[in-house]
């Protein structure tokens, strides 16, 4: 989950530990959500309350309705799509 932090604070030009705060800035709430949906993605046998945790210590329905926000998203926005897909990539090699 660390990796996956990183590179979308990365991506995002920001911090690991901006995107874990409480920040509700679209900007960072979107890097947050894009990490959470990330996790989920990459790391299936991860549950939840552990990805919560990574992430602040959210609770565990908060990071099942962000990543369900970002599953709606993907098929609608494109530049969300492909910055996704490429994160993806990224993460994969």
């Amino acid at each position: 989950m660390d990796d996956i932090l990183e590179a979308v604070a990365a991506q995002f030009g920001t911090t690991a530990n901006i995107i874990k705060g409480s920040s509700r800035n679209k900007e960072i709430s979107l890097a947050r959500h894009v990490a959470i949906y990330l996790c989920r993605e990459l790391l299936p046998e991860v549950n939840l309350r552990v990805i919560g945790g990574a992430l602040g210590g959210r609770d565990h329905t908060t990071i099942l309705h962000a990543y369900q926000k970002m599953h709606d998203m993907i098929g609608v926005d494109s530049d969300l799509t492909s910055l996704i897909k490429t994160l993806s990539q990224r993460l994969s090699v």
